[in-house]
This record gives structure tokens, C-alpha cells and sequence, in this order.
């Protein structure tokens, strides 16, 4: 018990001797890397703990020292973290500074010329070992093929397209069926010219929803664990709407084991935030989420799956590769 108490008063008193003195100017902070929290501006002051992905900090402006900045954890903690692990997050004092959601260079419309390549055919190795095939198991297969491709545009070599959200608030929605293979070949046709373009869209997260209840999607062939479902996100145009207002975009196990910063950890704090994020992915129509219009989206249309997520801080935009 005396060498515990002894080793936290010690942090105590280099956390008081390396106090800077600074003028109050707070900022928000993101830890984008995994970093320890120290009692000083050095790496061999006392480790306070560990720091992980995607916690937010709050820190004077002028607080760097030794390439270390003065910070203030959520839980009043305060220490020293190596200021190339956190990113800064753009204040509402600062939102001059932050791109607007409605940008110059969105298409207000989504055009039939742009390309549309067919999805790739992939399988998919479950937690469990067992492989989740190209179209999931059982329900839509068409839609499912869409939700479980794994080729991006890169891979393509086409280009990502940014739009509005009034662009996909004016895409055709056909009332149909939950499953396509009961659709009426009008109701396919309205569709065809746009779903599977690549676009991107700017906004604000206000949801993170895993997918591991219920009886499971058949996209992931009905699996529960977290690393074998889709990650349900919403995305909104202006900070403070709601799910009502949001276009679901969805991260897939297939693509998202490529992007091992695309956690909960990351992307949580993201939500109801006053952060600009951007996704990029393959546009779609859903027809199985009718009954959610109004309450936890408003397009049947989704971008699914997500192939690039990124952030504004530091007054740039930043992959979460």
C-alpha cells in the first residue's frame, strides 16, 4: 500500500511541477492514435494511463511543449500527450473554418451517365470459421450481392462523385415489395440508372448501430458477433437534426476488416458532434426498411457499402484508413 500511495503522489507532484502557464483558450482534441498521458512533456515523466483511439480532450491552445500538449480528459484528469497523436476539432467559434455541408462542387442531381460497375462476387470468413458466401444466406440475393461487393472505385479506376443531399432526396422510390425478386420490371427499371454509382456525402453522424440483434441480416448470413454484421450509421446535414433526417450509410465486415480504425472506439464520439465527416461508397436502394422512413431515415437510399470514411480536424480532411 505505501509503494501505491508513493507512486501517486509522485504523479501528482510532476503533474503540479510541469503545470504550464498558459492563457485560457480551450480547444476539443481527438486522440487519433493509440498515446499514454503523462505527468510531463517528456517520455520518461511518469505514465498517468493509457489513452485510446477516438477519446476527446480539451486543451489550451497554447499549451505545447517539447512537442507535447497540456490536456484535460472527460474525466478531469490532466497530463501531457504527444501532440502528433491528437487531432483538433473544430469549435463553433471556429466554424468559419470548417467547410460548409451544402460544398460548391456537390452535384444537385445524381446523373445515369456516371459509372455504375456491376458488384463483385465475395466470401466471407465468419468469427465461427464459416464462410458467408457472395449473397448471404437466404432474402434478397440481388440486394444482398450489393451490400456484400467489396470492390471500391479505386479498384475501377472511376471517379467518386460528391452530391447533395437534395440529390438523393430526388432519386426515384419506388413503393415495391421487401424482396426485388417480386418487383415489377417498371419499378427495377427506375432504379437502374442510378443505384451503384459512387458517390460522397458530407454531414454529421447522429447514430452507430451495430446490427447484432434480432434474428440477424441475411447479407451476413445471420450472424451476431460484432465483427461479422454491418455497422448502421446515419448521417444528417446540418449538426442537431435527428435520424429522421438522415441517409443511412453503412460499413460492411468485408470492407471494414480492411480498416482497422473504423471502430466504435473512433467513431462513437463522432456522433452528435459538431465534426464534419465525409463517406464515400456505392449508392443503393434498400426495400427493406420501409417503415423506418420518418423516424430513423428519411431516403430508402443508402450508401452501402461505405469504401472511405473521413474526418474534418485540423482544418483538413483526414481517412480513417
Amino acid at each position: 500500500m505505501a509503494s501505491r500511495v508513493s507512486s501517486v503522489a509522485l504523479v501528482a507532484l510532476f503533474l503540479v511541477a510541469f503545470a504550464p502557464r498558459v492563457q485560457a483558450d480551450p480547444g476539443a482534441f481527438l486522440v487519433s492514435r493509440s498515446s499514454n498521458l503523462r505527468a510531463g512533456p517528456s517520455s520518461t515523466t511518469a505514465l498517468v494511463r493509457h489513452l485510446d483511439v477516438g477519446e476527446v480532450l480539451e486543451a489550451p491552445r497554447d499549451s505545447v511543449e517539447n512537442g507535447y500538449r497540456w490536456i484535460t480528459t472527460d474525466a478531469g484528469e490532466i497530463g501531457w500527450v504527444w501532440k502528433a497523436n491528437i487531432d483538433s476539432v473544430a469549435s463553433e467559434d471556429e466554424e468559419a473554418t470548417a467547410p460548409a455541408t451544402g460544398t460548391s462542387n456537390a452535384a444537385a442531381a445524381i446523373s445515369d451517365t456516371w459509372d455504375k460497375p456491376a458488384p463483385n462476387h465475395s466470401t466471407f470468413t465468419c468469427a465461427d470459421g464459416t464462410n458467408c458466401g457472395p449473397t448471404g444466406t437466404t432474402g434478397d440475393a440481388v440486394t444482398n450481392l450489393r451490400k456484400d461487393r467489396t470492390d471500391t472505385p479505386e479498384s475501377h479506376n472511376i471517379a467518386v462523385h460528391p452530391v447533395s443531399f437534395a440529390a438523393i432526396d430526388g432519386l426515384p422510390d419506388p413503393h415495391a415489395p421487401r424482396s426485388r425478386a417480386n418487383w415489377h420490371p417498371a419499378d427495377l427499371q427506375s432504379i437502374a440508372p442510378f443505384e451503384g454509382a459512387a458517390i460522397q456525402l458530407q454531414g454529421f453522424l447522429v447514430a452507430f448501430k451495430p446490427q447484432t440483434g434480432s434474428t440477424g441480416e441475411a447479407c451476413n448470413c445471420r450472424k451476431h458477433v460484432a465483427t461479422d454484421v454491418d455497422v448502421h450509421m446515419a448521417l444528417v446535414q446540418n449538426a442537431g437534426q435527428g435520424e429522421g433526417d438522415a441517409i443511412v450509410v453503412e460499413t460492411s465486415p468485408r470492407i471494414r476488416k480492411h480498416h482497422p480504425d473504423w471502430t466504435k472506439a473512433v467513431l462513437q464520439p463522432l456522433v452528435d458532434s459538431s465534426t464534419p465527416v465525409r463517406i464515400s461508397g456505392w449508392l443503393m436502394f434498400d426495400p427493406e426498411h420501409r417503415a423506418m422512413i420518418g423516424q430513423f431515415r428519411k431516403s430508402m437510399w443508402e450508401i452501402h457499402p461505405i469504401t472511405k470514411i473521413e474526418v474534418f480536424a485540423n482544418n483538413t480532411w483526414k481517412p480513417l484508413n
